[in-house]
């Protein structure tokens, strides 16, 4: 999984120039990064190759699913055999947000969710039904994303020093509350996941 900034870009921001706690910044980087991961229930990174995933479709025309940069294959296991032998058309689905564009009227969302249209449908059986072939995560990291980011990070990297929980004031964040970061969550609010219900 990667990072959302890097540790060069951290320093950066807050005027750090030396080198010596490169390696405590490096991990709060990747702590804050993984922090977002968690509170959003998805990643902003991108697989370099497409896998194929399996998932259970919501009702007959709704499939909800991971993120996907780019859908290469979509076949239904209408047998309820595991076999997923029936293959999708591009043509027979619809996929959502459409043109990219998420709740936060941002464009270079993924796609999430794949809507059966013409005459196809959904096979409804407790086992997972749709095997989906695609590239998956997001294109970019959101600008949204990288700023909370930076701020869970710069908290992570100066709460360790400040026993009251208000780092001093800066150039970059003013004073800061090391136990507030309601400004990171307020951020990632559009691109929060609600968890799946487990067993169809």
């Amino acid at each position: 999984m990667a990072d959302y900034i890097t540790a060069a870009e951290f320093k950066t921001r807050v005027n750090i120039t030396h080198s010596a706690e490169d390696t405590r910044i490096a991990e709060h980087v990747t702590a804050a990064s993984r922090m977002v991961d968690t509170y959003c229930g998805r990643r902003f990174d991108a697989d370099g190759v497409a896998t194929a995933r399996v998932f259970h479709p919501d009702d007959a025309y709704c499939c909800v699913i991971d993120d996907a940069l780019e859908i290469t294959a979509v076949a239904t296991d209408t047998a309820d055999d595991g076999s997923y032998s029936t293959t999708w058309a591009s043509t027979d689905y619809e996929e959502y947000p459409l043109n990219g564009i998420g709740i936060n009227r941002q464009g270079g969302w993924p796609t999430t969710e794949i809507v059966a249209i013409e005459s196809r449908t959904f096979p409804q059986h407790r086992r997972a039904a749709v095997k989906v072939t695609a590239k998956w995560g997001w294109a970019a990291v959101p600008g949204d994303v990288k700023e909370a980011t930076y701020l869970l990070a710069h908290r992570l990297y100066y709460e360790r020093d400040v026993p009251s929980g208000v780092v001093p004031g800066s150039a970059e964040y003013g004073g800061t509350g090391m136990r507030d970061a309601r400004s990171a969550w307020r951020l990632l609010d559009p691109y929060r996941r609600t968890a799946p219900e487990i067993g169809g």
